[in-house]
């Protein structure tokens, strides 16, 4: 089925929210919930970024095989952020640590799904309920309004670069392009001037 950012809260003060309420008290969810609704990152891609993924000369997220994380098939890429983005992730990251966001748990390798920030996980999830966010996967609802809204202002083949989807089919699947349809001008053929009288 193909998205639509449910009534209620728009992105923007989805994110005007967090930045009032999360900011200051829980820094670290606050920066997942950015790479996800401002960068379109997976979960997992959230939870083992790391620092030296952040490329600061072109505001852009290296998606990438690391030691910790293995992208989806086809999915590895780069996501271009805004600078302002950038900079706040910069701000708020201790950038001599190896991930971007500071856990208390250690990331170890198993093999079931194991999230290393799964107590900023917790503590995301219960407010974007809080905010009205009732899917029930509720940090991929993040990455569907981020490619929402790059599809309304960018078109698809934007977004699904920036999604990093395999295939333009697999974009146009979950997302409308709601632009509007390109016109031929034609008006000046049929002006006044340019008819001929009719005896």
């Amino acid at each position: 089925m193909k998205f639509h950012a449910p009534p209620g809260i728009s992105y923007a003060g989805l994110l005007k929210a967090a930045r009032e309420e999360l900011r200051s008290e829980q820094s670290e969810a606050y920066k997942l919930f950015l790479l996800c609704l401002c960068a379109g990152l997976r979960r997992a891609e959230a939870d083992t970024l790391l620092c030296n993924q952040l490329q600061q000369d072109d505001n852009s997220i290296r998606i990438e095989s690391t030691a910790y994380h293995q992208p989806k098939h086809d999915s590895c890429g780069i996501v271009y952020v805004d600078g302002a983005l950038m900079k706040e992730l910069l701000n708020l990251t201790d950038m001599t640590n190896e991930f971007v966001v500071s856990s208390q748990t250690q990331w170890k390798n198993t093999r079931y799904v194991f999230y290393r920030c799964e107590p900023l996980w917790k503590t995301l999830m219960d407010w974007l309920a809080e905010k009205g966010i009732t899917a029930r996967k509720k940090v991929h609802e993040l990455r569907k309004r981020f490619g929402d809204a790059i599809v309304k202002q960018n078109g698809i083949f934007a977004v699904s670069a920036q999604l990093r989807h395999a295939t333009i089919q697999m974009t146009a699947n979950h997302y409308t392009d709601p632009r509007q349809r390109a016109i031929l001008t034609v008006s000046t053929l049929f002006s006044d001037s340019d008819r001929k009288s009719v005896v």
